[in-house]
């Protein structure tokens, strides 16, 4: 049993590390230079989950251009997740994408090809990182009294 509680707190750990990381990224996108961007495919669609209705992003591609030159890029921001509560953030999403012909994309200035859409601390990442603190707290508090 604390071999398996070992594992799930490295891997736990792992993923904390990597949606904290999102998160920095994200903070620090706030800072990159702006373009205009174009929406070139995108699919999503609505799935019943147990808390209610979730967008679920099946495809999403934008275009934009910096210095002349044209870039292609997926990602929505560092961290997002691709299902999203449709009550919480989803909708929201949706709307701003269907009542807006262009985009505001964010790129590295130094490296133009890396890009994203939603940028700063959102809802999504503070919920990330609590349920990541939460289960490692339990995993702590599992290893402790074994």
């Amino acid at each position: 049993m604390i071999i398996l509680l070992n594992i799930l707190s490295g891997l736990a750990i792992v993923l904390f590390l990597m949606e904290l990381s999102g998160l920095v990224r994200s903070l620090m996108a706030l800072k990159w230079n702006t373009t205009v961007g174009k929406l070139k495919n995108w699919d999503m669609r609505y799935a019943a989950s147990e808390g209610g209705t979730d967008l679920v992003v099946d495809k999403f591609e934008y275009t934009y251009s910096v210095s002349g030159r044209d870039y292609q890029s997926r990602r929505i921001g560092f961290g997002f997740p691709l299902t999203i509560d449709s009550d919480f953030f989803g909708r929201q999403f949706v709307k701003s994408l269907e009542n807006a012909p262009d985009l505001k994309v964010y790129y590295h200035p130094n490296k133009p090809q890396e890009s994203a859409l939603i940028v700063g601390l959102r809802a999504f990442h503070v919920f990330k990182i609590l349920v990541y603190l939460i289960v490692l707290g339990l995993l702590y508090l599992a290893l402790s009294h074994s």
